[in-house]
């Protein structure tokens, strides 16, 4: 429920309204100018802004394929070396 009272130059008139309007729990632009990394967990009625470590990118060769007479196909390599994780920005 929200509400609103009028007021006068002499003061409060005594009247007012009340509606039932959304409240957002966290402003949608704030969320949207977030950098990557950061988020807003919203749970029983409160919001925190945290920050979310990035998730390594581990990379694996995969097995050689094989052909459909069974044998084995010459695969390219999978070079890409995962880098170190970047320090939090707090």
């Amino acid at each position: 429920m929200e509400y609103s009272s009028q007021y006068a130059p002499e003061g409060a008139t005594g009247q007012g309204s009340a509606r039932i309007q959304h409240q957002f729990k966290v402003e949608p632009n704030k969320v949207r100018a977030l950098p990557a990394g950061q988020v807003y967990v919203i749970s029983r009625g409160k919001a925190m802004k945290i920050a979310v470590l990035q998730a390594p990118s581990c990379r694996v060769p995969l097995p050689a394929p094989r052909h459909s007479s069974g044998a084995d196909v010459a695969a390219v390599p999978d070079t890409e070396v995962p880098k170190a994780p970047e320090p939090l920005p707090f």
